[in-house]
């Protein structure tokens, strides 16, 4: 670890010792320094590549509104979940829910279904025969579909460790072949065979507003013609996070009314932040959206 000093202009060797560094501890430890634009993206490479690095300790005032933007989208992307992202004082900065892997752990035992989740499944007239949890973690509701009997449920989630606790967790049902994982970027799967159900519980909005878009493509493209999605969006809190986008109602209705039919959705207040366990939710509003894609969709 680098002793903290004044603050200065990080040097090539400095920068190239703190990724050397970084490869044997999974720790990238910069604080006290400050980046040009060639440094920066250097660093950006190394952590964008590297998606067993457990936190980057930066020194936040140091860095400009850009690169604060660029650091939180890195952390907040789909390969990168686990990371904390600290200033020199241990503090996260950003939206506390940027440690997606101690979000995940926090929730590894539960075993439970939204009530997006099962709202949709009321839609169903005979069970879905193929289900998608995006942004599955360590299999909350993945397993409580299993248990309850769906013939075939997909996992996807960045976090590698939280998948394998999953996994641990549905052996017998992945020696069945009920249960499939996938740990790579989202926006490179490709189903086998189309959902009924696509779940992405409070997952949706984690992603800067610039790749929102390929990612709700990539959502109606992994749903068959009359299936449902169930999942969460964010009205913008006070403060909001550049890593993230937000709605609002109007908005949603907007982003819906071209490829879904038979949508609700329920709004509620920030005082729903218990569903987190935290004391501070990252939304303004939450809006908990089922609907059913357009059943005349080409396929």
């Amino acid at each position: 670890m680098l002793p903290i000093q004044l603050p200065r202009l990080i040097s090539r060797f400095e920068l190239q010792k703190v990724i050397e560094q970084a490869k044997y501890t999974h720790k990238v430890e910069a604080q006290g320094f400050y980046f040009n634009q060639e440094h920066f993206q250097s660093l950006i490479c190394f952590v964008s590549s590297h998606n067993d690095l457990s936190h980057v300790k930066l020194s936040k005032d140091l860095l400009s509104p850009e690169q604060v933007k660029k650091i939180l989208q890195v952390t907040n992307s789909n390969l990168a979940k686990g990371i904390k992202l600290l200033d020199e004082n241990e503090e996260r900065f950003g939206n506390i829910y940027t440690d997606w892997h101690h979000y995940n752990m926090d929730k590894k035992d539960l075993c439970k279904l939204n009530k997006t989740t099962l709202s949709a499944l009321e839609k169903f007239p005979s069970p879905p025969e193929r289900i998608i949890d995006f942004g599955a973690g360590t299999g909350q509701e993945t397993i409580a579909l299993l248990q309850q009997g769906y013939p075939s449920v997909v996992a996807i989630d960045g976090d590698k460790e939280a998948i394998a606790i999953l996994e641990s967790r549905a052996q017998e049902f992945i020696e069945g072949g009920a249960l499939e994982t996938y740990t790579g970027p989202f926006l490179k799967y490709q189903p086998p065979v189309k959902a009924d159900l696509f779940i992405s519980s409070y997952t949706w909005p984690y992603r800067p507003h610039d790749e929102f878009n390929a990612c709700w493509d990539k959502t109606i493209a992994c749903v068959k013609p009359g299936g449902w999605i169930a999942g969460q969006f964010f009205g913008s809190p006070l403060k909001a996070d550049p890593a993230m986008t937000y709605h609002t109602e109007e908005e949603i209705r907007q982003l819906l009314k071209t490829d879904f039919e038979c949508i609700t959705i329920h709004r509620e207040s920030a005082e729903s932040s218990v569903i987190y366990g935290g004391t501070s939710a990252p939304w303004g509003s939450l809006f908990h959206v089922v609907a059913q894609k357009n059943r005349s969709f080409p396929d």
